[in-house]
């Protein structure tokens, strides 16, 4: 499946050709290729309304590790050729070279050793995630690599985009976070596109598109201590896991080996729907109104829900 998007991005042209990872790099020939690590050097505003920017890019070989700070760097995780999967990152350009320099990086994913999962219709929440075999506490069921990852936080902010566009307003810098996002999905494999729009969108009128709907339908929050820094991640499988405020199972980021696990803090019985929380746990009310702003559940399943005063 091809993904045809609306913007469309252009190369801010350079002549320097030197492929250092010493020095500066100097920019490649094609950045939307997703073996090229790429910059964002400036937006040209393409409509008014709904308000939409083309980023220009700049391209480097994705072999380079170090480039100057405080610029947003669109790179892939851990390599090309990597077997065990492939993910597309937003990321402080600084933080590539710390992340490629830990030690054992990238470690291979621990993996289950038997599948005990499937995915399968629920009754009323789409698709779910349920167990094909009793599953102890403590044991990994799913450990797969993310198809995006981004900071929690939008590298944007009116400081950073103020020195490439100077009217920066609010509306202006969400449509600027879904031309990343737009991005990212442009440089994964044609399996990795596929995967990320088969997925649930609980936002089919966000004004931002169906790719920036389905990202914030999807994305899991998760915290890498080592970076001292909260990310968002798209997974494949894990995706499907639908939310409980009594969740059975919760997930974690690995950072050594790139990728995302999902274990059990309950025992699960064979046949039962695996689940995780979405939210923080506050009072009811306030994780109901989260559950219907972010993923559009009207309300939650569980006993310590429908007994709330």
């Amino acid at each position: 499946m091809n993904l045809r998007i609306r913007r469309q991005f252009k190369l801010k042209n350079r002549t320097d050709s030197s492929t250092s990872t010493e020095t500066t790099p100097s920019p490649s020939e094609n950045p939307t290729d997703s073996e090229q690590d790429v910059f964002i050097s400036g937006f040209k505003q393409i409509l008014d309304y709904p308000i939409s920017y083309r980023p220009i890019l700049e391209g480097y070989p994705a072999t380079t590790y170090s480039y100057p700070p405080d610029r947003i760097l669109f790179t892939r995780m851990p390599s090309l050729n990597d077997q065990h999967g492939i993910t597309q990152c937003i990321l402080p350009s600084e933080m590539k070279a710390r992340i490629m320099h830990i030690q054992g990086f990238p470690r291979v994913p621990l993996f289950p050793q038997v599948d005990v999962y499937r995915i399968g219709p629920t009754i009323s929440k789409g698709l779910g995630l349920f167990s094909t075999d009793i599953i102890q506490i403590g044991q990994f069921i799913i450990t797969e690599r993310p198809l995006l990852f981004t900071p929690f936080d939008t590298l944007l902010n009116v400081q950073n985009v103020h020195k490439i566009t100077p009217h920066s307003t609010d509306s202006m810098m969400t449509a600027l976070s879904g031309a990343l996002v737009d991005l990212l999905v442009t440089r994964m494999t044609p399996e990795n596109q596929r995967a990320f729009l088969e997925l649930h969108n609980a936002h089919p009128r966000d004004w931002e598109g169906v790719i920036h709907g389905m990202f914030r339908t999807n994305s899991l929050e998760v915290t890498v201590r080592d970076l001292d820094m909260r990310f968002k991640v798209v997974t494949k499988d894990m995706a499907r896991v639908n939310h409980s405020c009594e969740p059975n199972a919760v997930y974690d980021f690995d950072l050594p080996s790139f990728s995302v696990r999902l274990y059990a803090i309950l025992p699960i019985s064979k046949g039962e729907e695996i689940t995780i929380s979405y939210v923080p746990l506050e009072s009811a009310e306030n994780r109901a109104s989260y559950l219907q702003d972010n993923y559009a559940i009207p309300s939650c399943t569980s006993l310590c829900c429908k007994n709330a005063t």
